[in-house]
């Protein structure tokens, strides 16, 4: 049986989180990258959400090594409401980094599944549009994933079908190689 979690445990999560990059920033002054997956809250415990965030997490470990930069704290949580990483990092610019990240994100087979966020030095998240970039899309249509999900413009059902495929495909790539 898998466990899906609360609203409780979520919030619970979200305290944590803000504590958590709070202090890792009060304690370096550098950029946070927060590594997590883009899966909807109903399938975060399937069991290829483990495999997507592992891989997204070496994605995010590989671009760190390119860029010639240094990873100098890091906190793993393993929670009910999913697996999250935050690195601190040195030797780039904030913004420099959620460029890399978002090349990450857009480039990568499994780059539509997968969350990678950076906050600066002075806690603000770096947004998409900040990097003048445009808005996450939809798994499924054109529109911006934001709008769908505020929406509920697609089921369940049909959101794991496409993350499975991605998945599978992702797989099958290696298989083939």
């Amino acid at each position: 049986m898998q466990y899906t979690a609360t609203l409780y445990d979520e919030h619970q999560q979200s305290l944590e989180r803000v504590k958590r990059q709070q202090r890792l920033l009060a304690q370096h002054a550098l950029p946070l990258v927060i590594v997590n997956t883009n899966l909807p809250k109903a399938l975060a415990h399937n069991s290829y959400a483990k495999e997507i965030y592992e891989i997204t997490f070496e994605s995010v470990i590989e671009k760190i090594q390119e860029l010639n930069t240094r990873i100098i704290d890091r906190e793993i949580t393993l929670s009910k409401s999913g697996n999250e990483a935050t690195l601190v990092i040195t030797g780039i610019a904030s913004s420099e980094l959620k460029r890399a990240m978002i090349q990450i994100e857009k480039y990568h087979p499994l780059g539509m599944l997968m969350n990678i966020d950076v906050i600066n030095p002075e806690g603000k998240a770096i947004s998409r549009s900040a990097s003048q970039l445009e808005a996450r899309k939809c798994l499924l249509c054109e529109c911006a994933a934001s709008y769908c999900a505020t929406n509920n413009s697609h089921t369940a059902a049909e959101l794991e079908a496409r993350i499975l495929e991605l998945f599978d495909a992702y797989f099958e790539k290696d298989a083939v190689a």
